[in-house]
């Protein structure tokens, strides 16, 4: 499989991106602290049928930090979109990767096929962190002490990833991919610029075909999350992926792309 790699220059930013294959665009969006490696398990797989693409968001990864000049990431995707010369695109985002697809879909819909939102988040979403409150403070805390390395060990040591971690040697990829994060969002106050109003204001509005996915041992706030975007999305259909947590792609691959590989074929 060849490869192409590089960096886009957007809005003052080098994002960082991988491309493989031929056929229908997939882009793949990865969720918050780990970057583009999280989906090893499908990028060469969905290679054989798809040009796929994966990057790192700002402030993940090989990308660039965020300065000090207002961003959204929704607007930083569709500018990648552009330099690749992609005009419509499948989506497959994990937590806040799939909040970010919706928000793509909401904003730009022109540029969406489908999405597949694994343990979507959804912005402006009145759920909360639930069970994660208190790993969120306790990674504050650490980080607000100039302790990052700790702040990465709670979190790693969460509950969200307890289910990911009954396999070693995925525990060990993903410790090494969170130690590789800057850990900018827990030391900065954000400037990202959210889409207004938020996408869980619009959902019903969300009529990109979308295949939502959710372990069956997720958070259940994460749960809550996915059966409200297939009540209020029109085109929304929703699997639970059983012995599966957070991260289902990395914990049952083989399901997953099953999955995934059906619904792109229904388009």
């Amino acid at each position: 499989m060849t490869v192409e790699s590089g960096y886009a220059e957007i809005n003052g930013a080098r994002i960082y991106y991988e491309v493989a294959g031929e056929g229908p665009p997939l882009v793949f969006l990865h969720c918050f602290t780990l970057d583009r490696r999280m989906w090893d398990e499908q990028f060469a797989l969905f290679a054989a049928g798809h040009r796929v693409v994966r990057y790192d968001l700002r402030g993940f990864g090989s990308s660039d930090l965020p300065t000090s000049a207002p961003f959204s990431n929704h607007d930083d995707l569709r500018l990648l979109l552009d330099h690749l010369g992609i005009e419509r695109a499948h989506l497959c985002g994990l937590s806040s990767g799939g909040g970010l697809a919706i928000d793509v879909a909401l904003e730009y819909p022109e540029r969406v096929l489908s999405l597949v939102l694994i343990a979507s988040a959804l912005g402006g979403s009145r759920g909360g962190l639930g069970s994660m409150t208190a790993t969120m403070v306790a990674m504050q805390a650490a980080a607000g002490r100039g302790d990052l390395d700790e702040a990465k060990r709670i979190w790693v040591g969460s509950p969200l990833f307890a289910p990911a971690s009954r396999d070693p040697e995925l525990a060990r990829r993903l410790s090494e991919i969170v130690d590789d994060w800057s850990g900018w969002q827990l030391t900065h106050q954000p400037n990202h610029l959210d889409p207004d109003p938020p996408a869980a204001q619009r959902i019903g509005r969300l009529v990109a075909p979308a295949l939502v996915l959710i372990g069956e041992l997720d958070n259940e706030v994460v749960q809550s999350t996915a059966a409200e975007i297939e009540t209020n999305a029109p085109n929304a259909r929703r699997v639970v992926v059983r012995d599966a947590g957070h991260l289902a792609n990395l914990e049952a691959p083989e399901v997953v792309n099953d999955l995934i590989a059906a619904f792109l074929a229904e388009g």
